[in-house]
């Protein structure tokens, strides 16, 4: 059975500060509860009861991939992320891609930023000849948003995409067709660092719960500043869709973004 939506506050640091901290440290600690307490007031509230498409279920729009719900939260709406003095590099990671126009040009016409780099990865079909997304690349940028509010161009996009056959897992694993990354391995690989904008879309099928415990156990997390993710599981209304296959429950679903919220992960469900 479902429990009713609760979601925690937040991970404030309660515990006793140590007396072999020093006044540096205790600050720096007081600074973080901060950062993860204001990030919690810029996220929407989790609905699962409404499948975390709340547009659709309540009869706001007949797509339920409708993508409006996310674009008040983007992180970039309360941050300066193209100020140069403070984020080096501004990066969007796509894992699971499925189709060009499926969300990376949405990305590039719908987030308030130019990135400079796009990475994304499909396992379904190889997408990696970026010149014969050459029609689909011109469509998505001429004349749309994509040009006339973030600047891009269909050639500068064909400088700054890059998408991967492969497999996204916990690990690396060449044996697979198409070879499995390890998401920990790629952002280093692509040497993502802290003061990198970086922005992840994560659409793999019920393999989200496994990959964000790892990014969580092993500190990744922290490189990446935003996060959407496709959270998949079992439940009758989500039948006509195909999800009877996944094995999750929508309280597993519920219980992940909780705790990738609870370690200040600014994370939206992806509709």
């Amino acid at each position: 059975m479902d429990l009713p939506h609760v979601e925690r506050f937040g991970d404030v640091d309660t515990s006793p500060v140590s007396s072999s901290q020093s006044l540096y440290e205790r600050m720096e600690a007081v600074e973080e509860n901060m950062k993860v307490l204001q990030k919690r007031f810029w996220q929407e509230p989790l609905e699962p009861i409404w499948q975390y498409r709340g547009k659709y279920y309540l009869g706001k729009t007949d797509d339920v991939e409708d993508k409006d719900q996310v674009t008040p939260f983007f992180l970039a709406n309360f941050v300066n992320a193209s100020d140069p003095a403070v984020y080096k590099r501004k990066i969007y990671i796509d894992l699971g891609i499925k189709d060009f126009n499926s969300s990376l040009c949405w990305i590039m016409q719908n987030y308030p930023v130019k990135f400079d780099a796009i990475h994304g990865f499909e396992c379904a079909s190889d997408l990696s000849d970026i010149a014969a997304l050459s029609g689909q690349i011109d469509a998505c940028v001429r004349g749309t948003a994509a040009d006339l509010k973030q600047g891009y161009t269909p050639e500068g996009v064909k400088d700054i995409l890059h998408i991967y056959y492969n497999y996204i897992g916990t690990d690396e694993n060449p044996a697979t067709q198409p070879p499995t990354r390890g998401l920990s391995q790629v952002m280093k690989d692509l040497n993502i660092e802290k003061d990198d904008y970086v922005v992840v879309k994560m659409d793999v099928e019920e393999m989200e719960y496994v990959l964000l415990d790892k990014i969580i156990a092993d500190g990744t997390y922290k490189l990446i500043d935003e996060m959407f993710v496709e959270i998949h599981y079992k439940h009758p209304e989500m039948d006509k869709f195909g999800w009877q296959t996944f094995h999750k429950s929508r309280n597993d679903a519920q219980a992940l973004f909780t705790k990738a919220r609870d370690v200040g992960m600014f994370i939206h469900p992806w509709p």
